[in-house]
């Protein structure tokens, strides 16, 4: 009996371990199910971020974009999406129009068609692509004819219709990414709403951390401007101040950066908000030359560092902050760091900008030897040049427009040029490199930032109807508005 209940159990072993084998292969491959499905789930949460990212990146381009090129009528979509706002910069089209001109060496061309899959830019990055548009915003509400606003088929009404295109604009951004260049990987959208606004990257005068010469040999008229320099402001005897007109600046009353009015003077009838005025940390003297020992600052219209017992009795002083206004009266702007180091007039940082803007206009140059300019591109353009002094001798009808830059050279004009509408910034070291010499016979309709001396030998009497503060075609470029759509 025991023998037979030994047999009968004698395939038991083979069959619980053939049963223990196919319990551990079942939750074996739902194991290896449950992990292929984790792993393709991290691989697509990996290949969705890097398609975010590069979704982002084309945001990012955009925005550098708009620095550069804000005019609105560029990024109509209804409407011919023309030239006639302003110049185009670079090659590519940023907007949603399928009649687009393009701007050839200053002219408008075309328009040319292309197919509704042809919008927009799309460039590789990554090891993926992008995919941009831009669209304008109607702000008609603002215009004096609401029926020609220059938007009138892009992404609607702007979030804040009120505000006029004057004081701020609304651009859609509307980004793609892809994870790999064929497109047919994983996907993810970006919509942002930037708002731009024109900046200047110099003040609106004559501005220098070094010496301002006035060598003219009659009597120089100036009007409008105002003069600021960290050294001396010498040949004042010959100045005629043209009080026609209100001067950029006014008073000098521009908080933050000084509350300290100019006042005028109780012997003169002419207000001081139409008076030229000319400061220095030194002195403002009447005679020409590169220093001087006597200064003629009356302290109304002039200020220096005698003026503390002169006129109103404030000292002209620079200062990180306000200055004490019973005492003291400083910059309507701030100066930075140029006083300690001249080739900082203007900030490394939005130098590059304008370096990267002139890039993709197709104006950047670093010649091997001296420049002599004689032609000018578009109106409006930004004009860089790196490495060598620049004689400016464009004689043109209509006259040159734009931002010009100078870098580790000096300035000079030639008499034969008709002039220039826009800024000037000459940058140096301030010794060597950096001067801006004016000629006696040429007109600038604009304002001058320079590391190093600034010699004027005619007048300054620039257009009185030109919006000095518009010159500079650079943009502020500030976020409105971000979302994430997943594709």
């Amino acid at each position: 009996m025991i023998r037979r209940f030994t047999r009968d159990e004698s395939g038991m072993t083979m069959a619980l371990a053939i049963m223990m084998i196919l319990l551990i292969s079942v939750m074996g491959a739902g194991l290896l199910t449950f992990v292929r499905s984790d792993l393709e789930a991290v691989v697509e949460e990996n290949r969705g971020q890097k398609a975010l990212d590069i979704a982002e990146a084309g945001v990012q381009a955009a925005k550098a974009h708009l620095r550069v090129d804000s005019f609105r009528q560029h990024y109509d979509t209804v409407r011919s999406n023309d030239c006639v706002e302003g110049p185009r910069v670079g090659g590519d089209n940023w907007s949603k129009a399928t009649d687009i001109y393009t701007n050839t060496n200053g002219l408008c061309v075309g328009p040319s068609t292309r197919t509704p899959a042809q919008v927009g830019v799309t460039k590789n990055f990554a090891g993926g692509k992008f995919q941009v548009t831009i669209e304008c915003f109607d702000q008609k509400l603002q215009q004096t004819d609401a029926t020609v606003d220059p938007c009138t088929g892009g992404a609607g009404l702007a979030p804040v219709p009120n505000d006029p295109v004057s004081y701020r604009k609304f651009f859609k951004v509307t980004s793609t990414g892809y994870d790999n260049t064929a497109g047919d990987g994983a996907k993810r959208k970006i919509e942002a709403i930037y708002t731009t606004a024109k900046r200047t990257y110099a003040p609106i005068a004559y501005w220098t951390p070094k010496s301002i010469y006035f060598q003219g040999g009659a009597a120089q008229t100036v009007k409008k401007m105002s003069f600021f320099a960290g050294d001396y402001i010498t040949g004042m005897g010959n100045i005629t101040r043209d009080t026609s007109v209100t001067t950029l600046y006014g008073d000098w009353a521009i908080p933050p950066y000084n509350a300290t009015p100019r006042v005028k003077n109780p012997a003169t009838s002419n207000p001081i908000a139409n008076t030229p005025g000319f400061a220095a940390l030194k002195m403002v003297c009447s005679n020409q030359g590169s220093t001087c020992s006597t200064s003629n600052a009356d302290g109304y219209r002039d200020y220096d560092s005698t003026t503390g017992t002169k006129g109103q009795n404030k000292q002209f002083v620079a200062t990180n902050g306000p200055p004490n206004p019973s005492q003291q009266i400083t910059f309507p702007f701030s100066p930075g760091n140029a006083l300690a180091d001249p080739s900082s007039i203007v900030d490394p940082g939005l130098v590059e900008e304008m370096r990267a803007a002139a890039e993709e206009q197709g104006n950047y140059k670093t010649p091997a030897g001296a420049l002599t300019l004689t032609s000018w591109p578009a109106k409006g353009s930004v004009y860089f040049v790196d490495g060598v002094n620049v004689t400016f001798k464009v004689n043109t009808t209509p006259k040159a427009e734009g931002v010009l830059i100078v870098r580790n050279g000096n300035f000079n004009w030639n008499n034969s040029s008709n002039g220039f509408q826009g800024v000037i910034i000459v940058i140096g070291n301030g010794t060597t490199t950096g001067h801006y010499d004016q000629g006696g016979q040429v007109t600038l309709d604009g304002y001058v930032a320079a590391s190093g001396n600034i010699t004027i030998h005619g007048g300054i009497q620039p257009n009185t109807s030109i919006d000095f503060t518009t010159l500079n075609s650079f943009y502020d470029v500030k976020l409105w508005s971000w979302r994430e759509l997943y594709s």
